[in-house]
């Protein structure tokens, strides 16, 4: 194992919910231009696929890639769910930027007037929300097409999960702020590595159907690996090879 620890972990593909394991249309489509086949779910060439799906998505629309730079940068989901879990915090007690917990506090105010169960935007509230579920001609919308429709809630969309959630609501807030007078102090530039994870989780969502919700798991290199299901939903199991003799 110790040469194990030298080396970059493996990255394995799999579902995280009831649906069994799919993908959607336009991922599918990417997979069969390049002859990659998704049942070898450890596939550096389906890893990458990933990855270049989302920065496809990224691409054709910017504002996803914006928002989500100012949501890791910002780390708006931890202080989301710090303001959602402890409302009496006081300010010196955050250790938060000042300004940004003033313009959270006047989000989460907003926020308030949503529905709490859902995650949903009443109509008048931050604007419409859409349904991350609508389909059009009888086929679901995948993230790219809901982007397209609904570029103020592209986080919104299915493969993002049911209920609110300070991670969902991060990426709005993200949108809230650079919406503001103070867009140029939030703006985030590009970041090799954080674009890299960035272009990743796009992907993951990008390729997720409204029953499949995919995701990675890493795992040490050079062990054997299974990928169990029950009732469609996958976990990864992993052990040490035996040694050679």
């Amino acid at each position: 194992m110790k040469e194990a620890e030298k080396l970059p972990p493996v990255k394995v593909l799999y579902c995280t919910s009831y649906g069994r394991f799919q993908v959607s249309a336009g991922f599918r489509a990417l997979l069969r231009s390049r002859s990659i086949n998704s049942a070898n779910r450890s596939d550096p060439a389906l890893i990458k696929a990933i990855s270049d799906y989302g920065r496809l998505i990224c691409d054709r629309f910017p504002f996803i890639l914006d928002e989500m730079r100012v949501a890791y940068t910002w780390k708006l989901n931890e202080l989301l769910a710090k303001m959602m879990e402890e409302l009496t915090m006081s300010r010196s007690e955050m250790e938060f930027d000042p300004d940004l917990i003033t313009e959270a506090t006047s989000f989460m105010t907003i926020y308030q007037m949503c529905d709490s169960t859902t995650g949903y935007w009443r109509s008048g509230c931050l604007g419409t929300h859409p349904n991350g579920h609508s389909v059009v001609k009888g086929q679901e919308i995948d993230l790219m097409t809901f982007a397209e429709m609904h570029p103020d809630f592209w986080m919104t969309h299915h493969s993002f999960g049911p209920g609110p959630g300070s991670f969902k609501i991060s990426f709005r807030f993200a949108h809230f702020l650079l919406q503001g007078s103070n867009r140029a102090r939030y703006q985030v530039g590009p970041d090799e590595v954080q674009d890299a994870a960035i272009y990743e989780f796009i992907g993951l969502k990008g390729a997720c159907t409204s029953l499949s919700h995919l995701d990675i798991e890493e795992i040490p290199a050079l062990v054997d690996y299974s990928i169990n299901e029950y009732d469609g939903k996958e976990e990864v199991e992993y052990w040490c090879k035996a040694p050679d003799f």
